[in-house]
C-alpha cells in the first residue's frame, strides 16, 4: 500500500497513459485500496472534463484506452463513465489507430480490442463488442489465440454473442466458433473439465486447492458431483450437478479484490453469464471452506449444502 501511494503520488500530473496502464497493473493483482481509487477518481475526472468539454475524442481511442476500461470494469469503479467511454471506443475509427498506435503489430493491437471486448461485455447491451472482435479476427487472421488469458477474453465476450445476428460475417461466425470450441487453458492443454491444471488469473482455476476442498467436503456429505467443471467451454465452475445445471463457486484471492474483499468483474460476469446458459449458482467465500470460518460463513456453508442436496435429489 505504501509503495502504491507512492507510485501514485510520483504520476500526479502526469499525462493519463501513465496513471491509467498503472491502474491496469492494480487491477491485475486484484487490488483496489485507497492509492489505486484515489487514482481512477482523479483519472476518470480528468477525462471526463476533457470529454465534456469536446476535447477527449482522441483519448477514447489511444491504444491503452482498452485496458483502461478493462480495468474499470475488473474493479467496478466510475461504471457510468466506463459506459460512456466503451461506447465512444467501439463507434471510433478502429482501423486507423491501430496503425497509429501500435505500429502495425497483429498480436498487440488485436490482444487490445480483446481487452475492450471483455470490457463492452461486461458493461453494455449484447452485441455491442461485435465491431471489436469482428477487427480482432482480422488482426488474428482468423486464427484462435494462442495466449491463455487472450483466449479466455474471447471466449467470454464470444458467449454473448448470437451468431444468428452476424449476417453476411461468415468469416466472423466461424472464428468465435472456433474460439468457443478450443480447448480452454491455451498452451496448458486444459481439454476438459475433469483433468484441469492451474492456468493465469484470467482462467479462473488458479487456486484449485479450493475445489479439491469443497469437492472433499461434498462427497463425505455423499453428494454426487463433478469438480470443477467447465461450463460452456468458457466458465469453470468449483462444483457442479451437471444434469440439474446446479453448481457452486468458492470465490478465491484470485477472484475477489484487496482489500474491499468484493468479487471481481470478471467473476461478476462469469455468475450472471452462467445464469444465462440456465445454470443455478451459490457463490462462497474461500475463507467458509477454513477451519476458522465466522458464524457468517458457516450459515453460508450450510445453504450451499442444500443448494447441491437438492440437486443431486432432482429425478434425472
Amino acid at each position: 500500500e505504501e509503495r502504491l501511494q507512492g507510485a501514485v503520488q510520483y504520476c500526479t500530473g502526469s499525462e493519463p497513459r501513465t496513471r491509467g496502464l498503472l491502474a491496469y497493473a492494480c487491477a491485475r493483482l486484484g487490488y483496489d485500496g485507497p492509492a489505486v481509487v484515489q487514482l481512477m477518481e482523479e483519472l476518470c475526472a480528468n477525462l471526463e472534463q476533457k470529454l465534456g468539454n469536446g476535447k477527449g475524442s482522441g483519448l477514447t481511442v489511444e491504444s491503452w484506452m482498452p485496458l483502461f476500461l478493462w480495468t474499470l470494469a475488473e474493479l467496478g469503479l466510475a461504471q457510468e463513465m466506463a459506459k460512456q467511454t466503451a461506447l465512444a471506443f467501439c463507434n471510433s475509427d478502429l482501423r486507423a489507430r491501430r496503425c497509429d498506435e501500435t505500429g502495425g503489430e497483429e498480436n498487440v493491437w488485436g490482444g487490445l480490442l480483446l481487452h475492450a471486448a471483455w470490457a463492452c461485455t461486461a458493461l453494455l447491451d449484447k452485441g455491442v463488442q461485435t465491431p471489436l472482435l469482428a477487427e480482432a479476427c482480422k488482426e488474428f487472421g482468423g486464427v484462435v489465440p494462442r495466449d491463455p488469458d487472450l483466449l479466455h477474453l474471447a471466449k467470454v465476450a464470444a458467449l454473448d454473442i448470437d451468431s444468428r445476428t452476424l449476417n453476411n460475417q461468415e468469416e466472423l461466425a466461424h472464428w468465435l466458433k472456433n474460439i468457443l470450441e478450443a480447448p480452454t487453458g491455451g498452451t496448458f492443454g486444459l481439454a476438459s473439465a475433469t483433468s484441469p491444471q492451474p492456468v493465469t488469473r484470467f482462467g479462473l482455476l488458479q487456486e484449485d486447492k479450493w475445489v479439491r476442498s469443497l469437492s472433499s467436503m461434498l462427497q463425505k456429505r455423499r453428494v454426487p458431483h463433478e469438480a470443477p467443471y467447465l461450463v460452456g467451454q468458457t466458465h469453470y465452475v468449483s462444483a457442479a450437478v451437471p444434469p440439474a445445471r446446479r453448481a457452486l463457486l468458492v470465490l478465491g484471492p484470485a477472484e475477489l479484490a484487496w482489500p474491499s474483499l468484493r468479487p471481481l468483474g470478471s467473476a461478476v460476469l462469469r455468475n450472471q453469464q452462467l445464469a444465462e446458459l440456465g445454470w443455478h449458482t451459490a457463490e462462497l467465500s474461500f475463507r467458509a471452506l477454513l477451519e476458522s470460518r465466522s458464524d457468517a460463513e458457516a450459515n453460508c456453508l450450510e445453504q450451499c449444502w442444500e443448494h447441491m442436496t437438492v440437486a443431486a435429489s432432482i429425478p434425472l
